[in-house]
């Protein structure tokens, strides 16, 4: 399954960011739907929360800071929910709402040891 992942995501880093953030939170939402049929929720937060990290970082690219924000924040809680409140991802995701641009989050990630990528 790997070589379809890659070609979806190829393909997504070919959208404008506001189109990229909109499939990504289309996919957050699918996913939603599936787990639900199988799983609690609270074990899927994780895997909702790369789409939700991903869909903010398109969206600080498209100028959409407040977004941006409520994104990285509701991944952060995905996140703090599934890992703990003082986990790497959660706290990733607490900076990333801070940030009103895409070159001002890399700064901020870069000091991390982070990466800014279009996806997760």
């Amino acid at each position: 399954h790997h070589r379809p992942v890659l070609m979806y995501q190829h393909n997504l880093l070919k959208l404008p960011p506001g189109a990229r953030a909109e499939v990504l939170l289309q996919h957050k939402e699918a996913r939603e739907r599936v787990y639900s049929t199988f799983a609690a929720a609270d074990v899927s937060y994780s895997l909702v929360a790369n789409d939700v990290e991903a869909a903010a970082i398109a969206l600080l690219a498209a100028g959409e800071p407040e977004r941006a924000a409520e994104c990285f924040k509701d991944a952060a809680a995905r996140f703090a929910a599934f890992y703990g409140a003082s986990s790497v991802d959660a706290g990733r995701c607490q900076r990333g709402a801070q940030a009103t641009t895409l070159s001002q989050l890399s700064a901020e990630f870069g000091k991390q040891g982070y990466e800014v990528h279009a996806h997760h």
